[in-house]
């Protein structure tokens, strides 16, 4: 996976702009976010689930142009299908912070 700035500084208090490029097959683990993101898909399929267990059957496909809001504190899981890559990029309120497992 590659990450890229496009602004502000993710790791202190304030607007962020952040690009991610998962290669064809990649894979994320169930995480979660103090704080709520806004998802945008730039190009590929960008493959993302909900809950607490990654079960990527139930993965939503989202397609380049979509949008996805996702409420802070909720638990998700992913990645890229094994055809192709995707390029997702966030924007929110910093501390961007990823937290591994689901919330307590």
């Amino acid at each position: 996976m590659k990450l890229a700035v496009i602004s502000g500084d993710p790791s202190k208090t304030g607007a962020y702009t952040v690009r991610l490029m998962f290669p064809a097959g990649y894979r994320f683990p169930v995480h979660w976010h103090p704080g709520a993101e806004n998802l945008t898909v730039v190009s590929g399929t960008f493959q993302l689930g909900m809950g607490n267990t990654a079960k990527l059957g139930r993965a939503q496909e989202l397609r380049a142009g979509r949008l996805h809001l996702h409420p802070a504190r909720h638990a998700h899981f992913g990645g890229s299908p094994t055809t192709s890559p995707s390029v997702i990029q966030l924007h929110g309120q910093g501390p961007f912070q990823v937290i591994v497992g689901p919330p307590t």
